[in-house]
């Protein structure tokens, strides 16, 4: 493991990969972190692949302008639309978050009771790569899925005004998923993990992130591992000139 202090670029179209943020921070202090949201021009979940491409590719060259060693796509519609063009276009590593990937493995399918189902974003559910992954990982079609048009949105207004804000909202977005025998849900959007317990409580099931896993596996690629020094986070939203340092990040909606 290298004891070289590195600089990680993690991009959302909003707050959501705040909460793969808190986790890398958890495992990797004394590293730098460059957050970058492209708030204007969201939320994802409802715009083209080819308009998401455009906004990634955008993205990328500004974090490279920063240094970068990875850049981390906290952002699960991103990830389905545009990792493969970049990994194409740039040298530089990509980490990408898959809900079924990163999380099938901690499901016990000989489990005849297990019910999980999976939530995501219309533009996520709609993916070649998501249906792809259905096919690949879930051959015997355990695992129900729901797209979640509002979801993500809410999240960002619940981060701004209080969750109490939009709590009748959410639970307006999550009825249909009630009383349907449901034991485990797949969040499928970085979003959805800062109102985990909320989810658990209305749904009345137990929620599965691949925030910890992703986190590891960009420790994994970097060879990297915790240091002494000052953990240096610095965020900044599309349109700004510069990165600001903040802490606001590690927080949680809880």
């Amino acid at each position: 493991m290298s004891s070289k202090r590195k600089k990680i670029g993690v991009f959302d179209s909003g707050i959501g990969g705040f909460s793969i943020l808190k986790r890398l921070v958890e495992i990797l202090p004394g590293h730098e972190f460059y957050y970058l949201s492209d708030l204007p021009h969201s939320p994802y979940g409802n715009k083209s692949t080819e308009y998401i491409q455009e906004r990634c590719q955008v993205i990328t060259e500004t974090l490279l302008n920063e240094g970068v060693d990875l850049i981390l796509i906290a952002c699960n519609t991103a990830t389905a639309a545009s990792i493969d063009s970049l990994r194409e276009k740039y040298s530089i590593p990509f980490v990408g978050i898959e809900p079924f990937v990163k999380s099938i493995e901690s499901l016990d399918f000989k489990d005849e009771q297990l019910k999980p189902v999976v939530l995501t974003t219309i533009a996520m559910g709609e993916s070649d790569r998501f249906k792809s992954l259905m096919k690949r990982y879930d051959p015997d079609l355990r695992i129900y899925h729901q797209s979640c048009p509002s979801l993500a949105s809410l999240i960002e207004k619940a981060f701004e005004d209080g969750l109490s804000s939009v709590e009748l909202d959410l639970e307006t977005e999550l009825k249909t998923l009630v009383n349907k025998g449901f034991t485990h849900a797949i969040l499928g959007c970085t979003h959805y993990p800062l109102i985990e317990t909320k989810i658990e409580s209305f749904l009345g099931l137990k929620c599965i992130s691949p925030c910890l896993p992703v986190a590891k596996r960009v420790a994994q690629l970097l060879e990297a591992r915790p240091l002494t020094g000052r953990t240096e986070l610095f965020f900044k939203t599309t349109g700004e000139e510069s990165f600001k340092t903040f802490e606001a990040a590690l927080l949680s909606l809880g």
